[in-house]
């Protein structure tokens, strides 16, 4: 029995994200085979954007693949989003994938292969129009009249701000490094950066480095980097450093931040303060796909005139 299967779509946006939210409407009637895809976002908050200027909401493509019995039974890809259906065999049950904003990819013929399926990036700026994100749903049964899809983004938001205090210390760069250049979209256990695949990333602009010096926050994006915990004993954030990661010191993201003492200070020179990005600052190395990571620096006395430290 064939059937047509009706795509409705909408954007998944972290859940603990307060500058925006999203709703999907299911305005279709019965036996009309069409969908209609709505956002609804929330003010930004006044975020300024240095290397990349993206629109977080931009959808421009979405290829969509529909696995049955570890085969590949259907693909389609849009470029508008209005109609998106899929001509199915109403008695089998289907695993589906989607790829937003990655072009026309080709699609596996073995389900098994779609957890290698990788998308590469030669530098940050080919993020410029878009971000690229990704969907699934299994055992979906193919007599279905709907499946709802909830794209998620696969960059993380790095949210930055400082407090110099009274060191003098002014903000001259920020960047992120050892960013990954590729994302695999449905890897088991999330992405995770390889040897050969990280680069410096994104970096702080004329207009964040003002913002930053009012006390304002600034924030950077990157590929999802899922390295893990690798200091299961660590107590001690300071020890959160390459060193004591040999193996994945190359692989694992960090954040570096660039001062100078401002003229007038009691001090010249400069210091340089890096912080191992993870979900906590202490043993866990992960940068999660569709997530915010808020980072704050706050500069003292004490740690002006620590030198023996790679943070």
């Amino acid at each position: 029995m064939k059937t047509c299967l009706k795509i409705l779509c909408g954007i998944m946006l972290p859940l603990y994200m307060p500058v925006c939210s999203c709703e999907s409407y299911d305005s279709v009637n019965e036996g009309v085979v069409s969908s209609e895809m709505k956002f609804v976002l929330a003010d930004t908050g006044g975020f300024t954007k240095s290397s990349l200027t993206t629109d977080e909401r931009a959808l421009r493509s979405l290829k969509l693949m529909a696995f049955s019995q570890g085969e590949l039974y259907a693909e389609a890809y849009f470029t508008t989003f209005s109609d998106m259906t899929l001509e199915l065999d109403g008695d089998r049950v289907y695993d589906f994938y989607a790829l937003a904003n990655m072009g026309d990819v080709p699609a596996p013929v073995h389900e098994d292969e779609m957890a290698d399926l990788a998308y590469s990036i030669a530098a940050l700026g080919d993020l410029a129009e878009s971000f690229p994100m990704s969907w699934s749903s299994k055992g979906v049964d193919g007599s279905s009249s709907s499946v709802k899809m909830y794209l998620e983004r696969l960059v993380a938001k790095v949210c930055l701000d400082v407090d110099s205090g009274s060191t003098g210390l002014e903000v001259v760069s920020v960047s992120l490094l050892q960013t990954p250049l590729t994302v695999r979209p449905f890897a088991e256990g999330g992405s995770c950066s390889r040897n050969g695949e990280t680069a410096a990333g994104d970096c702080a602009s004329s207009a964040d480095l003002s913002l930053l010096a009012s006390g304002g926050t600034v924030s950077f994006y990157m590929f999802e980097n899922m390295q893990g915990t690798l200091l299961g004993d660590n107590t001690d954030p300071m020890n959160k450093v390459p060193a004591r990661i040999s193996d994945a010191a190359s692989l694992c993201t960090y954040l570096e931040v660039k001062c100078r003492f401002a003229d007038g200070a009691d001090r010249e020179g400069d210091a340089v303060y890096r912080m191992s990005l993870g979900a906590h600052a202490v043993t866990n190395f992960d940068v999660e796909r569709n997530h915010i990571l808020s980072v704050s620096l706050r500069l003292t006395e004490d740690g002006v005139d620590i030198r023996d430290s790679w943070k």
